[in-house]
């Protein structure tokens, strides 16, 4: 894996880090408020609980004390019960036919109408007259995990008391374990429902809401541990980790086959920078995503390179051919020129000017084309075309008219490009016993450059059209095509955009050939 490549994975790995934990962490934020605010709304709801029940058992208290004093029979009762002797008392209810037990039995009664009420103590000058329980007798202050009871103690007239003991498991049914509650007794410092080693054992209490209850306080514990804050905490922190080797493994994952494509093209620009023919195509693994999309401009690049330098070894051969040939043909210009310059002035001085003006132009067409350039201007390439074919005007007199007509401005072409054409209308389509007459025409329109070649001469048959079109199309290095296939072959490797061509017999006028070569 290159450095670039593992920056941007270790940049992409830390934007995803820092996102993540930053979001777990707001999550985890939000979630453990959200379970305090929870926990909030049940404690509040628990305490709800517990005051309606310890206002409901202290009205219904106030209700059976009231029930009794209004009560007459009770009272004249409860008043014997209290100042007479026990055998007096008896005696009394025997005569008035009431039971010898009437009090206890008169409470005894209440608490089997009653499903809550499991006991009553009567007190009178810190003296217990009687205690009723439908329980086992245990201590009113004794605090168990299994039965608790709350004590409601109404107060009638100075030295008498009523204890009523009120079942709690409506209070445990609506407790959570999450929570401790206590009813403290102010006066003595008596926990009755929750004991110290219970207290002792919290690692942190929240008081929520105290009420008072008579003489006594309400206190109401919520274990609310820190504990709890940081346990959320570890478990984010191992998720956020966790959740990091996942996604660190996954861009390993998801970059293998980025990266092994990222090495093929890497490898095939490496092998194909050391050649200089014979270049290798990009071949894709999996052949889809923006990796393949650089690979096609890589291989069409590749492609359009290839064809180039094929294109300008080609050009190369055809040059070295054409030199070859001149070399074979060669005689000295210096030698050539000086004797036609001195024929010239021979027959100027003679008054033969036609002749002289013949030899100047064939010594001007020779000295030309043995230039050593081989890429010239339109402009020179035709004036050399209008050299040729006044020589060959000056041999035909009133038989021969030509036009050379050029509208383009400045455009480099390989040296004699043109030249066949002209030959070739030349060689085949002159007639000596009729006026023959050639139009060479170069324009310029918006998108292309056009040459075309029109001619009165007998045109050319079907056949020989077909063997044109062969000969530019063929892949034949060898240099026997020559003429017009070669001059647009030439054409076609030289420039580097489109050329396209058109070949044909003009009926009742000749032959005509037109090429386009589009701009750059």
């Amino acid at each position: 894996m290159t450095n670039d490549i593992k920056k941007i994975l270790s940049r992409y790995f830390l934007l995803i880090a820092l996102f993540v934990i930053v979001m777990i962490t707001l999550l985890s934020i939000f979630f453990f408020y959200s379970k305090e605010e929870e926990r909030e709304n049940k404690n509040t709801e628990n305490i709800t609980n517990i005051i309606n029940f310890l206002d409901s058992t202290q009205e219904k208290s106030k209700k059976i004390v009231d029930d009794l004093y209004k009560n007459s029979l009770f009272r004249e009762n409860f008043s014997a019960y209290l100042t007479m002797p026990v055998n007096e008392y008896v005696e009394n209810n025997l005569i008035k036919g009431l039971p010898s037990q009437y009090i206890e039995g008169t409470f005894q009664n209440l608490m089997n109408s009653s499903t809550d009420l499991i006991g009553v103590t009567v007190y009178f000058d810190n003296e217990r007259l009687f205690r009723l329980q439908r329980k086992p007798k245990t201590h009113a202050l004794l605090v168990s995990k299994n039965a608790s009871y709350l004590v409601e103690k109404q107060e009638k007239y100075k030295g008498l008391y009523f204890y009523f003991y009120y079942d709690l498991s409506y209070l445990s049914s609506k407790m959570n374990e999450d929570f401790f509650y206590s009813i403290r007794n102010m006066d003595n410092d008596v926990d009755i429902l929750a004991n110290d080693a219970q207290l002792e054992n919290l690692s942190y209490f929240k008081q929520e809401e105290t009420r008072n209850y008579l003489n006594s306080n309400i206190l109401v514990y919520k274990n609310t541990s820190i504990s709890n804050l940081f346990k959320i905490i570890g478990i984010a922190i191992a998720v956020v980790f966790i959740f990091l080797i996942v996604i660190w493994l996954s861009l390993q994952l998801s970059f293998k086959k980025y990266l092994e494509q990222y090495h093929v093209i890497v490898s095939h620009l490496r092998e194909n920078a050391s050649k200089t023919t014979d270049f290798k195509q990009i071949e894709m693994i999996d052949p889809a995503g923006d990796l393949q999309k650089i690979a096609d401009e890589i291989n069409k690049s590749v492609k359009k390179r290839e064809d180039l330098i094929k294109a300008e070894y080609e050009n190369l051969l055809l040059r070295e051919r054409v030199e070859l040939s001149n070399l074979q043909h060669q005689i000295d210009p210096h030698f050539l020129f000086n004797n036609l310059e001195f024929i010239r002035m021979k027959a100027f001085l003679k008054k033969d000017y036609e002749v002289s003006q013949f030899i100047f132009e064939v010594s001007r067409l020779y000295r030309e084309s043995l230039s050593k350039s081989s890429v010239i201007t339109l402009e020179e390439e035709l004036s050399m075309i209008e050299n040729y074919l006044t020589i060959y005007k000056i041999r035909w007199e009133d038989r021969f008219q030509y036009q050379v007509i050029s509208k383009i401005k400045s455009l480099q072409i390989p040296k004699f490009a043109l030249q066949p054409f002209v030959e070739n209308y030349i060689k085949y389509g002159m007639r000596p016993d009729k006026k023959n007459y050639l139009v060479v025409k170069c324009i310029e329109t918006k998108n292309h450059f056009v040459f075309s070649f029109i001619d009165n001469g007998g045109g050319a048959t079907p056949e020989i059209i077909e063997e044109i079109h062969q000969r530019i199309e063929s892949s034949d290095r060898s240099g026997k095509n020559i003429g017009i296939a070669n001059s647009i072959k030439r054409l076609k490797l030289f420039y580097k955009t489109d050329v396209t061509y058109e070949i044909k017999n003009i009926p009742n006028q000749g032959f005509f050939v037109k090429i386009m070569i589009e701009k750059e």
